[in-house]
């Protein structure tokens, strides 16, 4: 698993960069270690992305009469003006985070990207699966400040 997680990381084990026993001076081991920490972090920043988005998109919907219909008897979910809000805020809140984080140029860019799969996630389940949206938007509304705090404090 060792060699699987370092070629995923773009640490593949070469003749060139093997340690003889002198990684300590040669400061190959924070090196591996820092190139290992950005890859942790970009993965942990897109999934707390799609989490957020998932959850803002999968609130939107959900909010919608035409998609409570076919949820099921959700229609007392439509009269509350908080869901949409509730969507918004959600999106909003993303689209800060990954800005705050990266930029205007490439937090904006993967916004939208990870919008763009969530949305199709989202959209894949009201069609199969439209029961499992509610769960799933749930989850996901549960899980984006923990997330967060995991992002904030790594």
């Amino acid at each position: 698993p060792d060699v699987w997680l370092g070629r995923m990381a773009g640490l593949a084990e070469t003749p060139a960069n093997r340690c003889g026993g002198d990684c300590h001076k040669t400061g190959e081991i924070s090196a591996r270690i820092s190139r290992w920490a950005v890859v942790m972090e970009s993965m942990l920043s897109g999934l707390t992305e799609w989490v957020w988005g998932f959850g803002g998109m999968g609130s939107l919907c959900l909010s919608m009469k035409s998609h409570a219909r076919q949820i099921g008897n959700l229609n007392h979910w439509t009269e509350w003006p908080g869901l949409k809000w509730l969507g918004w805020s959600l999106l909003a809140f993303s689209i800060a985070m990954m800005v705050g984080v990266r930029g205007w140029g490439p937090g904006l860019v993967s916004f939208f990207g990870m919008l763009s799969a969530a949305t199709l996630l989202v959209i894949a389940l009201i069609t199969y699966r439209p029961r499992w949206l509610v769960p799933a938007s749930l989850a996901c509304v549960a899980a984006g400040p923990i997330l967060t705090g995991f992002y904030v404090l790594f």
